[in-house]
């Protein structure tokens, strides 16, 4: 298994046209856990479009020196920013963002395939 690299398994968002970046850590994955029954059922809330969920996995993404520096309003930036908007789409950058703290801060990339002996691939 291959360790994470610093930076490989970071998911940019923007808010407000600005971007920031959600940064995959273990305290991150162990957050998101408890709010909704693991990683799976926090995927479940934001297909649900749970915009608490959402603001609590921004939250955890972006540590909690960001998260002091946006201050309380974060939420509003969030609500105003839309979950679904065409320019940032951050209901599918937080199911992203917990597809890398599903694989340990890594990217899930797919093992490559020889289909040199395929005799349907030409």
């Amino acid at each position: 298994m291959s360790k994470a690299r610093v930076g490989l398994g970071n998911v940019m968002i923007t808010l407000d046209a600005r971007e920031y970046t959600l940064v995959p850590t273990l305290a991150a994955a162990q957050g998101v856990s408890r709010i909704s029954g693991g990683i799976r059922g926090a995927i479940d809330a934001i297909i649900k479009l749970d915009i608490d969920v959402v603001t609590r996995i921004v939250q955890l993404g972006l540590g909690p020196k960001v998260t002091k520096e946006i201050g309380p309003g974060l939420p509003d930036l969030i609500w105003q920013s839309g979950l679904t908007d065409s320019g940032g789409e951050l209901a599918a950058k937080c199911i992203e963002y917990l597809t890398m703290l599903s694989n340990g801060g890594r990217p899930i990339i797919p093992e490559a395939r020889d289909d040199s002996d395929d005799p349907q691939i030409s």
